[in-house]
């Protein structure tokens, strides 16, 4: 029993240990790692007093590399070594197997044993003083990683992917020495057990686990429970869950349902066609394959730049330029396929009559009491509105120069009134005011039509400074908004939705605002749509369009992309290519610029495009497959 038992692979770990120490200590100059003496020596002379002290020392997991003195390692390596092997521990037996190693004289000789004896505090607090060794133990063993690891990157490794999981690997090894003890005494065990369970009994709630946020699978299992084994399976399509009010297209009548009406028709066998990608990512009506209520689940909120909103669970997958991901996996900043067109259109006309008012009326119209009125400086717009009138048999009085009200005599009712009532609009505020049900089932036609009309007496078409051009529209209801850029989608005209304060009579409200400035969109919206009274302006903003670069960050093929595109063109030629056709323009590739809103597509009217996610938020709801 000699040097051999412990003076072996503890002291070359040590060296290893000290030799990492100094080299972060030469990069640091006048730092001195983390080390406690006093610790050290009261843990020494605790366990040199009481083998309850070393026992203590065992289940902290206080090796003799953990100390920081040279000459308290050996001390410690001599105390294991006499304890493993169940001799007494005490001054004079350390002294003896000191000796035998020939480190008694690296340690200070006998009195130096007797010294830390004698100043140890209190055996008792053996624990509390291991606690310290150890912990300062591991803060020195990270500084000494640290060094490696910053020696590791100042090399230049050629595997930088090998060189990052031996860093990962170094930091795990300091990690590993937390070792929690599991062991518990069973009288411990039971009281703690008999405690829960009358907690449980006890509790209000059903859910008395870990709530899994599937409330009626919570119900089923009162939460995940402790030592439980749960795993967690569905049937294809079960992650592609959205919440219950989302608007959904019917591509035969072009009507916008919500998700819970789409699930209820279904559930009723009535037919139903949705809009899908199919295995060329081209949108197509297709009919679903099931009908699913996936009960409350959370939901986060999605909106992507151009201000676009979806509300899915967790698990809903989105299309991004690494294929599918699920939403869990998509950071803020993240491109994202979205439509660029919606190929859908109506069957349901209305009278010309009725359309007109209806633009005119939810764009500039107050609705909220007594007789319609409208506002608005245009002289074309007025004479539009003094013809429709007429035609539903009502007369225009001008109660200002620019407002106009709409006036039937009395006894008789108001047909813009009836109007207004049968579509849902008659007292309804600015902030509430809304797309009707039946102006998303109009043919293309009548959709152009209310459309220009709605710009007309809300809307612009502008020449800023420096030559941007735009063709927006604004109002107070989000609702409307949202409306307008989904039906502007009918039309392959993309446009930004953002959220503004507004200024009038000196006082800020709340308005969100309709802006249309990709070049293709703006000629499209000019060709198909138009602004009854801003001609001249649209003209302008065409004009302007001409003489700018035709490069635009709203219509870019992601770098990430190109590589797919070009492999599937091969050696045709782009007019040749058939499916694969070049549409926009390669986006740049550097970092400022895979954050901006792209789009890109092979048919501009089926297929889609991409937009960077801004934000979400959660919240819960019920969800639908």
């Amino acid at each position: 029993m000699g040097a051999r038992a412990f003076g072996g692979a503890g002291r070359q770990e040590r060296n290893n240990v000290v030799q990492a120490i100094d080299d972060a200590r030469r990069q640091r100059a006048g730092r001195v790692p983390p080390h406690n003496l006093e610790a050290e020596e009261s843990l020494l002379g605790a366990m040199l007093l009481s083998r309850d002290a070393i026992t203590a020392a065992v289940e902290a997991h206080v090796e003799a590399s953990d100390y920081y003195k040279p000459a308290h390692v050996h001390i410690h390596e001599a105390v294991m070594a006499l304890y493993g092997q169940g001799e007494p521990v005490d001054p004079v037996t350390i002294a003896e197997e000191l000796r035998r190693a020939e480190l008694l004289g690296a340690v200070g000789g006998r009195a130096s044993l007797l010294q830390i004896q004698a100043a140890t505090p209190a055996s008792a607090n053996a624990g509390h003083y291991a606690r310290i060794v150890n912990e300062l133990a591991l803060l020195r063993r990270l500084i000494g990683v640290a060094g490696d690891i910053a020696e590791m990157g100042y090399d230049t490794p050629d595997d930088v992917a090998e060189t990052l999981d031996r860093a990962e690997s170094l930091v795990f090894e300091v990690a590993e020495r937390r070792v929690s003890e599991s062991l518990a005494g069973i009288s411990d065990s039971l009281q703690t057990t008999l405690d829960q369970l009358e907690s449980m009994y006890g509790s209000d709630t059903e859910v008395v686990g870990v709530p899994s946020g599937y409330h009626e699978l919570d119900s089923l299992l009162l939460g995940l429970q402790r030592s439980n084994l749960v795993i967690v399976a569905a049937r294809p399509s079960m992650g592609k869950c959205v919440a219950w009010d989302t608007p959904i297209v019917d591509p035969a009548t072009g009507a916008v349902r919500t998700a819970q009406e789409v699930y209820e028709r279904g559930r009723a066998g009535r037919p139903v066609r949705v809009l899908a990608l199919d295995d060329d990512l081209r949108v197509r009506s297709i009919t679903p394959s099931a009908f699913v209520d996936d009960g409350v689940k959370p939901v986060y909120k999605v909106t992507t730049r151009t201000g676009r909103v979806v509300r899915t669970t967790i698990t809903h997958p989105f299309l991004t330029g690494d294929g599918w991901k699920p939403l869990a996996e998509i950071c803020v900043g993240d491109r994202v396929a979205v439509p660029r067109a919606i190929d859908v259109e109506g069957n349901e006309s209305l009278p010309e009559a009725d359309v007109v008012m209806l633009g005119f009326l939810i764009a500039s119209g107050c609705l909220a009491d007594g007789s319609p009125m409208m506002s608005t400086a245009s002289p074309s717009v007025l004479l539009e509105l003094q013809r429709c009138a007429a035609k539903l048999g009502v007369t225009v009085r001008h109660t200002s120069p620019h407002d106009h009200r709409l006036c039937t005599p009395l006894g008789r009712p108001s047909p813009v009134t009836t109007l207004l009532r049968r579509h849902g609009l008659w007292k309804t505020e600015s902030r509430a005011k809304h797309i009707p049900d039946a102006v998303y089932r109009l043919p293309a036609k009548q959709l152009a039509l209310f459309l220009n009309r709605l710009f007309a007496a809300n809307g612009w078409a502008s020449v800023h400074k420096g030559g941007q051009v735009s063709i927006g529209f604004g109002s107070r209801s989000e609702r409307l908004a949202r409306g307008v850029q989904h039906l502007l989608l009918r039309f392959g005209v993309a446009s930004q939705l953002r959220h503004r304060t507004a200024l009038y009579n000196g006082r800020g409200f709340p308005s969100w605002q309709i802006e249309v400035s990709h070049p293709e969109s703006i000629r499209r919206f000019a060709a198909d749509i138009g602004i009854l009274g801003k001609e001249d302006a649209v003209e302008r903003v065409l004009v302007a369009l001409e003489r700018r670069s035709r490069h635009s960050n709203l219509d870019t093929i992601p770098s990430t992309f190109w590589g797919e595109v070009l492999k599937a063109k091969g050696d045709r030629a782009w007019r040749t290519s058939g499916r694969v056709r070049h549409s926009g323009r390669r986006s740049r590739c550097s970092p400022r610029c895979s954050t901006r809103a792209t789009s890109s597509s092979s048919r501009p009217r089926t297929s889609g495009g991409t937009r960077s996610c801004r934000s979400s938020t959660s919240g819960t709801s019920r969800c639908t497959t």
